[in-house]
């Protein structure tokens, strides 16, 4: 969702660009030789098949069934054919986690082998509370080849300001709020065996569900305009990973909607004034057309 959205917002404010997703398989591009490619080749499709008798078929289909909507490069990345993609007039890298040093920031999400011109970051986020020591130097070299950064995350700003002392670091909104709310409705798939104007309670965690709050919600979002409850997130071993939650309830002066407590609360208040939160949603679409190349 977050790629396409992206894609949609930067073919809204320019309509003329041409808007390619890189296919981008990790395992590929970094810097190696021949062989090493070859072998990292294998190992991917290996980890493909056994993700795909493993998972959830149906669950799986839909993902491909949604991503036929994004526009992909005919080629996929690596470094053995980055020459091929020399021609672009700008790579912009973004959103979700893609400066996650746990996970990604490889030369890829770095733009390492272009030119700094040409690097644009949109709401690009890091998801953690510090940049490990041995990555600082790493990062801050790939941070300062970026022409212009945005970043989602309060949090990813502070972080990247202090390693390269930029001063220039947006806060922007995720793209998936960026493009309206029609769209969504428009893509939104009927549930089977739901009824029509059937009550629910949606259930969506990231990470593991500490015993207390999955009791709480045995016992009993804003796009949309739906009364909501947010936990922290919670994962073994790992810091913090609320700064996304922080950065989005800050923006939305919805701070108060975080659970404290027992759920009953949070779905008696009511949600602000529908006017008010199209305004400040308004406003910060706005604010993000400094991206218009």
């Amino acid at each position: 969702m977050q790629n396409y959205a992206a894609q949609e917002f930067i073919k809204k404010i320019e309509p003329d660009a041409k808007v390619l997703t890189i296919r981008n398989y990790p395992i590929t591009n970094k810097k190696c030789n021949i062989l090493e490619n070859i072998f990292r080749i294998i190992k991917r499709n290996y980890i493909e098949i056994k993700r795909y008798i493993k998972s959830d078929k149906k669950r799986l289909r839909k993902f491909k069934k949604f991503n036929k909507k994004i526009v992909y490069s005919k080629k996929a990345f690596s470094w053995m054919n980055r020459k091929y993609f020399g021609k672009f007039d700008f790579w912009v890298v973004g959103s979700d986690q893609v400066w996650n040093p746990n996970y990604r920031m490889s030369d890829l999400e770095l733009l390492n082998f272009s030119e700094k011109n040409k690097n644009i970051a949109f709401s690009a986020s890091l998801e953690v509370e510090e940049i490990p020591t041995e990555k600082i130097e790493y990062a801050k070299r790939g941070f300062n080849n970026f022409k212009c950064i945005s970043v989602r995350e309060n949090k990813g700003r502070e972080i990247i300001k202090k390693i390269t002392n930029r001063e220039d670091i947006k806060v922007i909104l995720d793209p998936t709020m960026l493009i309206e709310t029609n769209i969504w409705k428009k893509m939104a798939i009927k549930l089977e065996n739901f009824k029509k104007n059937q009550k629910f309670i949606l259930n969506y965690f990231l990470g593991e569900i500490p015993n207390n709050w999955s009791k709480e919600i045995e016992r009993i979002f804003y796009l949309f305009n739906t009364p909501f409850v947010v936990f922290f997130r919670y994962q073994r071993n790992i810091k913090s990973m609320n700064s996304r939650i922080d950065t989005l309830l800050k923006k939305f002066e919805l701070e108060d909607r975080r659970f404290c407590g027992r759920i009953e609360k949070y779905m008696l208040k009511k949600m602000k004034e529908t006017s008010m939160m199209s305004y400040i949603l308004k406003e910060k679409r706005q604010k993000t057309l400094w991206l218009k190349l």
